[in-house]
C-alpha cells in the first residue's frame, strides 16, 4: 500500500516539477530571391514545420521538418524573434528567422540557404519569404 501511495504522489507531483512550452510553426514560403532576381513567386511553395521548445530552465531547442527531412536546430531567441540555425552534413548553412505574433497565431518568416558545394561546382544561395501558422 505504501508503494501505491508513493507512486500516486510522484505521478501527481510530476507536472509541477517539469514543464515545457512547445510551439509549432507551420510555414509556407511563396516567394524567394536568388542571384537572378528579388522576390520571385515560386511555382510550388516551399514549406517547413518548425517545433520550438522552451524548457523550465529557459533553454530553447528546435527541430525542422522540411523537403529534405528533419533536423535539429540551434536557437537564438530574443528581441521577440527566434533565429534558427542549421548546419547540414554537407556544411550548408540554413538560417530561419521567425517573428511571431502569438496573439494572432501567425508569424512572419524568412529562410536563408547559404548553399555552396565546391566539390560539385554548386552555388545557389537563396532566401525564402513567407508566413507561419502557430499551433
Amino acid at each position: 500500500m505504501k508503494h501505491l501511495i508513493l507512486l500516486t504522489l510522484l505521478v501527481l507531483s510530476a507536472p509541477f516539477g517539469w514543464t515545457e512550452t512547445i510551439w509549432q510553426f507551420n510555414c509556407t514560403f511563396p516567394f524567394f530571391s536568388d542571384e537572378d532576381a528579388a522576390k520571385q513567386k515560386q511555382k510550388n511553395d516551399y514549406t517547413g514545420v518548425y517545433l520550438i521548445t522552451l524548457k523550465d530552465s529557459g533553454e530553447y531547442s528546435a527541430m525542422v521538418s522540411g523537403n529534405a527531412g528533419a533536423a535539429s536546430l540551434v536557437v537564438i531567441a530574443g528581441n521577440e524573434l527566434f533565429n534558427l540555425f542549421e548546419i547540414t552534413p554537407s556544411t550548408v548553412v540554413n538560417i530561419t528567422t521567425l517573428y511571431p505574433d502569438f496573439a494572432k497565431g501567425i508569424a512572419k518568416a524568412v529562410h536563408s540557404r547559404h548553399a555552396a558545394l565546391p566539390d560539385y561546382d554548386f552555388w545557389e544561395p537563396t532566401q525564402f519569404y513567407g508566413t507561419c501558422l502557430i499551433q
